[in-house]
């Protein structure tokens, strides 16, 4: 199983979510082809209601303990159903320093 699929299926099985996207992202960074190595995840959870943004990202850290010791970099984007209607930020990545 890739680790886009483990990254979904471990936060699946553990936040009652409403959506999620997890994109591999290692294509940006001085990776080799195929890498597993950068993520971003963004998940729209109402289980989020009421947590602060570093109380979200501990209960992603826990529910993703195993994975995140086999990769480089993971972008979390946190939301409950009414911060991702209302939200205008872009959540687009940032070009890599390091590229080559």
């Amino acid at each position: 199983m890739n680790t886009a699929i483990k990254i979904k299926t471990l936060c699946c099985n553990s936040i009652n979510i409403n959506s999620i996207d997890v994109i591999n992202e290692s294509h940006l960074h001085n990776a080799s082809l195929n890498s597993e190595t950068h993520f971003k995840l963004i998940i729209v959870a109402d289980d989020f209601v009421g947590l602060k943004l570093i109380e979200r990202h501990k209960e992603v850290h826990k529910v993703l303990a195993g994975v995140l010791d086999n990769i480089h970099a993971l972008s979390m984007h946190l939301f409950t159903s009414e911060e991702f209607e209302n939200n205008k930020s872009d959540l687009e990545s940032p070009q890599c320093v390091n590229k080559k």
